[in-house]
């Protein structure tokens, strides 16, 4: 996959912090990167599931409606909202 380059409004300078692995961040792109390395493939590689704790705001969206659709992939809670399940999104034309 090729990188993005990012323009200087999108990055948002501050101090991000990762509740489960105690690391900072400074900026949104990094942060964002890093949350990627908290997905865990399950074991049947239909999707992958991380801890809500450590994206409350896409947990709490996804409590609002149940399932959300984002970004190639379909997205639900699972484990009494302790566990975000994600699955890509299959394109039929």
């Amino acid at each position: 996959m090729a990188k993005r380059c990012y323009k200087p409004s999108e990055i948002i300078f501050r101090d991000y912090y990762c509740p489960l692995c105690n690391c900072h961040f400074f900026n949104n792109i990094d942060f964002k990167g890093h949350r990627e390395t908290h997905w865990k493939i399950t074991k049947d590689k239909k999707g992958a599931i991380m801890e809500a704790k450590v994206n409350p705001v896409l947990a709490s969206r996804i409590s609002a409606v149940g399932t959300l659709r984002e970004n190639g992939y379909r997205y639900s809670l699972i484990a009494s909202g302790k566990l975000i399940y994600r699955t890509p999104e299959i394109v039929r034309y």
